[in-house]
């Protein structure tokens, strides 16, 4: 990549962008990382001014630079931070997992198309029984036409082995394969990680399911109006996506708004059996940290299409409080899954609060009804009869 290119790609890459700041700290640590310079940037174009400085000095290696900075811009860096979450099953002693986990990445590991490396020190919690690291991956594809490898993707991916609660947490990347190649990494390493598909497990639900509503759609109700209020959290709906295959309509559709489970269109969705796939929502809980109430809030996406996977904003990079989250919420999801009174919590909690909306015919039906109670004349009755009658079909 040339400077006039590169140019052009910064001055699109940097303008009115809220996480400026977020960019100019990656190209700092790339030039740290790689070459060796501590350099900080209060602005975008002192940033720059200081990449066509650095690149004129190095020519010979010019087009490099400028290509890993666009890597590094483009690849390295997004607003959203998915976390994809996996059970873990192992009986090795917590101290020697994480000599383990030391040990394979004390040099760089290749994998398939990926090549990792160690960002810093695996950090070994006891107490809480957590090892996590943060790698630099590198991904790479094979040119058919010239025959080499060449550099696809750069960017740092965040993994944590929880042992406690036996689950292998994913993070930060914004490359799916990543997340995927590095489970199957360790997999071929001898670690025992399941991915959790929950379209594939709500098949335990759709066993029991007896009603006309989708298995998917019963266990997000059960979570958002009982399970997650029952552990403290408040949760706002902010859009969720829904699918039917066999609508002869639309097929696929996603709502966006406020007081969402109160609108007709999910209301009517939820009763036409649609199946959930995608939601967005807002988590905020209080709790007392050494006697002072601290009030925690995260914006997230849930993911049920593939693996299961949670989607913070940028905003929300609390390693901990997100893990926490994410563990609180498969589980939760994992229990309404195999749990025997799923369907007929999830049917009352509809019939209490979710109620199918009253079609038009329905609607215009009450107000003809309320009108001829109102009226006392018998012209004036048929009259009204006649002109719903001719109007809208209502006798």
């Amino acid at each position: 990549m040339n400077l006039e290119r590169f140019t052009d790609y910064y001055n699109k890459k940097m303008r009115f962008n809220l996480h400026i700041n977020k960019r100019l700290k990656a190209i700092e640590e790339y030039f740290l990382n790689e070459h060796a310079e501590i350099v900080s940037f209060m602005t975008k174009d002192s940033c720059y001014a200081y990449i066509v400085t650095y690149t004129g000095q190095h020519e010979d290696n010019s087009e490099e630079i400028l290509e890993q900075l666009y890597y590094t811009l483009e690849h390295s860096f997004s607003s959203q931070n998915p976390y994809y979450i996996s059970e873990l099953e192992t009986t090795v002693h917590k101290d020697a997992f994480a000599r383990n986990i030391r040990r394979l990445f004390s040099q760089n590991v290749e994998y398939d198309d990926f090549t990792y490396e160690l960002r810093n020190e695996v950090q070994y919690d006891a107490n809480d029984e957590t090892i996590y690291c943060e790698l630099d991956f590198e991904e790479k594809f094979i040119d058919y036409i010239t025959g080499e490898r060449r550099r696809k993707s750069l960017g740092t991916i965040k993994i944590t082995f929880d042992l406690k609660n036996k689950k292998f947490i994913t993070s930060e990347a914004p490359n799916d394969r990543s997340h995927k190649n590095i489970l199957e990494y360790f997999e071929m390493q001898g670690y025992t990680i399941k991915p959790i598909y929950v379209l594939k497990r709500s098949l335990t639900i759709r066993n029991k399911n007896f009603t006309d509503f989708s298995p998917t759609t019963l266990l997000i109700i059960n979570l958002l109006l009982h399970t997650l209020p029952s552990m403290g959290y408040r949760i706002t709906l902010d859009s969720i996506n829904f699918t039917n295959i066999d609508s002869h309509d639309i097929q696929r559709m996603t709502l966006n708004g406020t007081n969402l489970l109160s609108s007709n269109e999910v209301l009517q969705r939820i009763h036409n059996g649609d199946t959930v796939h995608t939601l967005k929502i807002t988590l905020n809980i209080i709790s007392n940290r050494d006697g002072t109430q601290v009030n925690y809030g995260a914006t997230f996406k849930i993911d049920l299409k593939g693996r299961l996977a949670f989607i913070f904003g940028d905003s929300d990079d609390n390693e901990a409080r997100n893990r926490e989250i994410c563990i609180d919420i498969q589980n939760s999801i994992m229990k309404l899954i195999y749990e025997a009174t799923t369907v007929q919590t999830g049917v009352r909690l509809i019939n209490e609060n979710l109620p199918k909306p009253k079609s038009l015919n329905e609607i215009l039906s009450t107000i003809k009804s309320d009108l001829s109670e109102l009226v006392d004349n018998t012209d004036d009755k048929i009259a009204l009869k006649k002109y719903f009658v001719d109007n809208y079909a209502i006798s």
